[in-house]
């Protein structure tokens, strides 16, 4: 997880440094979540946040590029009490495992697919999910309690925003094993480094649904 736009170089003449179109990409997403924060403090910040980032997903779209790409599959723009905001680009043909929020998350694809996974949860134990495919553009609405997995069934990176309605790196909340199928406490890293093939997921989502069938816990 990288702080993006606190950690852009600016040069003695005012400049921002970096490749080329480095800085027509920086100053597009600083513009975008100076709109992002404005709109989270108006009265009705969820209602205001999904008409301005529905905006700026169809104009991303129109673009029909990445804003931005790294190796990274997540870049944090902001971060702060009441708002956090990711530009996320999905590698192609991978998955992350189960987690929430506990706060409402609202995700805008721009570029591409995001497949989520969405599961029922009963006695802290996932249930079969619920598959919800977005193409671009898209804006989801993920309540406070939802717990999902997110994958890109594409063959190319995905662009989109991640906003969450409060501070989301400082929020404890749970990480799912899907060979376990118990709530871990979550880790960025522990998070990443479980990104797994669709496959790979496929069959862990199989071997719960089987424990069900079956009454194991």
């Amino acid at each position: 997880m990288r702080k993006l736009i606190a950690g852009m170089k600016i040069s003695v003449d005012g400049k921002i440094e970096g490749p080329e179109g480095y800085a027509d990409w920086v100053e597009a997403l600083h513009a975008v979540t100076n709109d992002i924060v404005n709109a989270a403090e108006s009265p009705d910040p969820l209602e205001r946040l999904k008409a301005v980032l529905r905006e700026v997903t169809n104009r991303f779209h129109s673009r029909g590029v990445l804003v931005h790409e790294e190796e990274d599959d997540e870049v944090l723009l902001h971060a702060s009490r009441n708002l956090t905001i990711y530009h996320i680009t999905l590698s192609p043909g991978l998955q992350y495992p189960p987690h929430n929020h506990l706060m409402d998350a609202l995700i805008g694809i721009y570029k591409g697919g995001e497949t989520n996974f969405v599961y029922p949860v009963a006695a802290g134990k996932l249930e079969v999910p619920e598959r919800r495919d977005f193409t671009a553009p898209a804006l989801m609405h993920l309540p406070p309690h939802t717990v999902h997995s997110v994958a890109n069934t594409g063959s190319a990176r995905s662009g989109a925003l991640h906003v969450y309605l409060g501070d989301l790196p400082r929020t404890h909340r749970q990480l799912w094993s899907l060979q376990s199928n118990q709530a871990e406490s979550f880790d960025n890293d522990r998070y990443l480094a479980g990104a797994r093939s669709i496959e790979q997921f496929v069959h862990g989502a199989s071997d719960v649904a089987v424990g069900q069938r079956r009454g194991y816990s």
